[in-house]
């Protein structure tokens, strides 16, 4: 008869979790990793449907964008987010 029985031993009760956030999956540029920024209004600007990507969903989110400042992470459509952000 077989014994199928395993050692406690080689199976630790405790385990180590990384202390910086794992990434998923890679992204295609730095600036993928950016938190949304809406920007600011400025010079008569009218605020526009952009968008970003959300590198803790893995996916290309709509925001409002309020027409100047902002950051690297705001793409005109969700294809242009997507290209540059998803491998």
């Amino acid at each position: 008869m077989n014994d199928f029985s395993l050692d406690p031993a080689q199976f630790p009760m405790t385990e180590v979790l990384p202390t910086e956030p794992q990434e998923r999956y890679p992204v295609g540029r730095e600036s993928c990793k950016l938190d949304r920024n809406r920007g600011y209004t400025c010079n008569n600007t009218r605020p526009s449907l952009r968008y970003f990507f959300d590198y803790r969903t893995f996916s290309c989110l709509a925001f409002e964008y309020l027409g100047c400042g902002g950051n690297d992470n705001n793409y005109k459509t969700s294809q242009e987010c997507a290209f540059d952000c998803k491998l």
